[in-house]
């Protein structure tokens, strides 16, 4: 009888182990997928859109009730689903309005569905409106954001080509953008 319960006591063991270690398993896998600042997943081959520029400080403000992470990473997935590749442009201050503390990429990047190396933040100081400009006009890409622009439009005559900016609107979870 002995050796049947000592049987009965490694199988148990052994079951066990298993289910921690495929606890564990899923546990690792929903940490991997909701890890945005990881690289994103891509299959071979696979060619990545091309860039859009959005305006993260206006965008941040587009659920209405203040600045929110909220609308960004709405934008931000529905630009995904669209075929492009988003590149994020804040003022420095962006941590303070969100989190009342400084932030800097990679931080931004855990809490946005897009990798540390597409957030960009502008030194301190200086408005990141002139720099999310020039960055979209030089690779002649789209740029997302309500502002009218209106005190760089003589510096940045692009600015008035049809297309180039892209409006938008969240309300609840529904994004409606003028792509």
């Amino acid at each position: 009888m002995p050796s049947f319960e000592i049987l009965i006591l490694v199988l148990g063991l052994i079951l066990v182990g298993s289910l921690i270690g495929s606890l564990l398993a899923f546990v690792l896998r929903l940490r991997d997928l909701f890890r945005h600042d990881a690289p994103l997943p891509s299959k071979r081959g696979a060619k990545r859109g091309p860039p859009i520029f959005v305006d993260g400080s206006n965008v941040m403000h587009w659920g209405g009730d203040g600045p929110s992470e909220v609308p960004l990473r709405l934008v931000l997935s529905k630009l995904q689903e669209n075929g492009f590749s988003p590149v994020v442009w804040f003022d420095a201050n962006v941590g303070y309005k969100l989190q009342n503390r400084h932030m800097g990429p990679r931080e931004l990047a855990r809490m946005l569905p897009v990798r540390a190396e597409m957030i960009h933040l502008a030194p301190s100081g200086q408005p990141a409106d002139p720099l999310v400009i020039e960055a979209a006009l030089a690779e002649k890409a789209r740029l997302v954001s309500n502002d009218r622009f209106m005190d760089w439009r003589a510096q940045y005559p692009g600015l008035r080509a049809k297309g180039v900016l892209v409006k938008g609107s969240v309300k609840g979870t529904k994004v409606e953008l003028t792509l």
